[in-house]
């Protein structure tokens, strides 16, 4: 546009706006008669914590919150009004909202590396701090934040770290960019084309149009990228209605290969810590609880993991909203629609 001829002026204009609306929307006082509630930094990371004003009725377990907003967008203000109404409702005794870093002040893996720093200072610092049991943490997030919550919980896996992680809640989460033309993807590109909170359209159409367009027919993935893809995202394990829209799932579109793209983005793709779907063993990670909406891109993908997960034999439970739409958690009215 006239206004912003750039990726980097929409994505600053956005935050702009977004920003002063926070101060608008409830709640409007840094105060809560149920909750102690500073922010502060872990190991350098900011995080806004809450803990409850009585101690004497709730668990001794933490949650760790990670936000959304497609690593670009979002803070722990921006969180306030859910991350607030989760403190007050969960019946715990610490829940910590971290502030990552975002790109493209930063790259991957500045985010995880954060959110690894503060679920390193809770197991360490917790329990005395805090009088948490480091048995029952819990790690959440929505959206990019539930990519940053599976990859913690899988790189504590595989780091054999004790204790465990006790859980992860992988709230419609994004998962992969090896398959940008899942069903939903297709059904939702169609339906809600320039409408939804989250779509392949968002790469920087003016620095490279080419770039774009490659990526929305999958021909940003190399043959390695390809190969695992096809191995670990079985299509056949989504319910029916899932693979068979009644208004007709378009057809995929026509692969456009890019070999600069590929190159350029080949290695992260296969990378379980920034797409945690193409971890090949998923075995003993912590119990799970997967939500999807059905108006959502990345309904498929949160399906596909919740599926594989049980198929690896981890406690797992998948809650999809019929009604629901990526970030709603976001809009606290909308919620009762979904239900």
């Amino acid at each position: 546009t006239a206004l912003c001829p750039n990726a980097y002026c929409i994505l600053y204009w956005t935050r702009g706006v977004l920003v002063p609306c926070v101060w608008f929307l409830p709640p409007l006082f840094d105060y809560d008669g149920s909750l102690h509630m500073k922010t502060t930094h872990w190991d350098g990371v900011r995080v806004r914590v809450y803990r409850p004003r009585k101690n004497a009725t709730e668990s001794d377990g933490a949650i760790i919150y990670i936000h959304g907003g497609g690593f670009v967008l979002g803070n722990t203000e921006m969180f306030e009004p859910l991350t607030r109404l989760m403190a007050r409702e969960m019946n715990t005794r610490l829940l910590v909202s971290i502030d990552y870093r975002l790109s493209p002040e930063t790259f991957f893996p500045s985010a995880l590396e954060d959110c690894e720093k503060v679920l390193n200072y809770v197991f360490t610092h917790g329990p005395s701090i805090y009088g948490i049991d480091p048995k029952k943490i819990v790690v959440m997030g929505d959206s990019a934040g539930g990519n940053l919550a599976a990859a913690l919980s899988q790189r504590r896996t595989a780091s054999k770290a004790e204790p465990a992680l006790l859980g992860q809640v992988l709230l419609y989460p994004y998962l992969q960019l090896s398959d940008l033309q899942t069903y939903s993807y297709r059904q939702y590109k169609r339906e809600l084309d320039g409408l939804a909170f989250v779509g392949a359209a968002g790469i920087d159409v003016y620095a490279h149009p080419e770039y774009a367009r490659a990526a929305l027919t999958n021909g940003h993935v190399n043959e390695e990228a390809r190969r695992l893809r096809d191995e670990l995202m079985d299509y056949s394990e989504l319910p029916f209605e899932f693979r068979n829209d009644v208004n007709g799932t378009d057809l995929p579109l026509p692969v456009e290969p890019n070999e600069a793209l590929m190159a350029e983005i080949g290695p992260i793709l296969v990378n379980p810590d920034f797409a945690p779907l193409m971890r090949r063993d998923l075995s003993n990670l912590p119990s799970a609880l997967v939500v999807t909406c059905e108006y959502d891109f990345l309904r498929d993908d949160g399906a596909v993991y919740a599926q594989r997960l049980k198929k690896a034999g981890v406690p797992t439970r998948w809650s999809h909203y019929k009604n629901g739409v990526h970030g709603m958690l976001n809009f606290p009215d909308f919620l009762q629609i979904t239900q």
